[in-house]
């Protein structure tokens, strides 16, 4: 009897650890090709949004073209943003023609729009709260 006591104690210890892990769900649809990888860029509030040298957690996801879906996890709840790269030739950074426009597909959470710069964090923030989904569109200047 105490053997079993003993057995279900650690068993329900392991599913409350299980249950306390919750990821961030990502849909990224609107992918033009097979080619490279998506890069991902999670950024919390006291980091600076876009900003690739200041980020919560940086990550690679397997690129299909059409849409992909991907989970971030172990993130505790809180307010944060996404940045995506669809590193197309696979270096590690956005390619730009000769006069500065991208021509690699790039996303960001809430779908922020892009004026000439990144969006702000304001524009691109969403609340995590346990397991939570959030869809993004690839989206290609050229």
């Amino acid at each position: 009897m105490k053997t079993y006591f003993i057995l279900f104690f650690i068993l329900s210890q392991s599913l409350i650890a299980v249950s306390q892990c919750t990821c961030i769900h990502v849909t990224v649809h609107n992918i033009r090709n097979n080619d490279g990888i998506v890069r991902y860029s999670l950024y919390g509030e006291k980091n600076k949004y876009a900003d690739y040298e200041d980020t919560y957690l940086i990550g690679t996801a397997k690129v299909k073209k059409g849409s992909i879906n991907f989970s971030i996890c172990d993130i505790p709840d809180g307010i944060y943003g996404l940045c995506l790269l669809h590193d197309e030739d696979n270096n590690g950074d956005m390619t730009y023609n000769g006069i500065g426009f991208p021509l690699e597909g790039y996303g960001f959470s809430n779908d922020a729009k892009v004026y000439l710069s990144p969006p702000k964090f304001k524009a691109a923030k969403f609340e995590k709260k346990g397991n939570t989904s959030i869809r993004v569109k690839m989206r290609y200047m050229l």
